[in-house]
């Protein structure tokens, strides 16, 4: 898996990216996945990361020999061979903040002058090319500008369920946790898409108090031990952890055996982890 796209703001920044620098954690369930990145730009750019910039990266599959980059690895900027129609949105979130570094100060042209003795002797000896005026516009020595490296840290979308309050106190009776969420977010996130909010089961009561988004949905969690997590789509997904199903088989019979508490499951490329 290799990162294609970088978009902040809007503006694709892959040929700017540090892929060293990159680093996407996901989270299981309703823990927040983040991503941290590094951004080389200049002062005078028009594009420059901010925090509070909606922020989505991508990733093509490039790990077979028919992909990838050469020797397979990626230091710095766009890939160089990759299938795009391949592309995967691979997080999607808000830049929680930006550090800006200098890593090059600016240097400053070198002007001939007719008017200094010394600039006139060096022009003599033939190490000026342009003419000697006074104050010529361009020096034998180009002027140099500043280099930027941004750090940049991200949230993704699970986010918005923490900083969304719910202002309005109120109370639901006999009513599915599919009815309630559906209800919270449609008032207070409808930017968020419930449509596979699963139905787990029937609330006889429940109180909705003064708090944040995120802390009735834990709420509902714990009556009913469904799971719930927000996709790089915005998409809520809540379900109980039986209706997932795994990925593999395990048996004690099987003929792949593992010690149960060591255990572990872990996929890296392009710098992502998944826990």
């Amino acid at each position: 898996m290799r990162l294609s796209r970088i978009l902040i703001g809007g503006y694709d920044y892959i040929n700017q990216a540090w892929f060293r620098g990159t680093e996407i954690v996901k989270e299981a369930s309703d823990r927040m996945g983040t991503a941290k990145l590094a951004i080389q730009y200049l002062p005078t750019d028009a594009n420059i990361p901010a925090s509070g910039q909606p922020v989505e990266i991508y990733a093509i599959d490039g790990d077979d020999d028919t992909g990838g980059n050469l020797w397979d690895r990626v230091l710095w900027g766009a890939l160089l061979f990759d299938d795009p129609t391949s592309e995967e949105l691979v997080f999607a979130g808000i830049v929680t903040l930006v550090e800006p570094k200098m890593l090059r100060a600016g240097i400053a042209a070198l002007y001939p002058d007719a008017d200094n003795v010394f600039d006139r002797a060096l022009f003599d000896a033939g190490l000026f090319d342009d003419p000697i005026t006074p104050r010529a516009r361009v020096g034998s020595v180009a002027a140099q500008p500043a280099i930027c490296m941004a750090t940049i840290e991200c949230r993704d979308w699970n986010a918005l369920i923490d900083t969304t309050y719910v202002e309005t106190a109120g109370s639901y009776t006999n009513k599915t946790d599919r009815y309630i969420i559906q209800d919270l977010f449609g008032t207070y996130l409808p930017s968020i898409d419930t449509t596979n909010v699963a139905n787990t089961a029937t609330l006889a009561t429940f109180e909705r108090k003064e708090e944040s988004l995120r802390s009735l949905l834990q709420r509902i969690q714990e009556q009913t031990g469904a799971i719930a997590f927000v996709d790089p789509n915005k998409v809520l997904y809540y379900r109980l952890p039986s209706a997932v199903a795994a990925p593999f088989a395990l048996s004690e019979s099987s003929s792949h055996r593992w010690e149960r508490e060591s255990l572990r499951f872990s996929q890296s490329g392009a710098r992502r982890r998944t826990r």
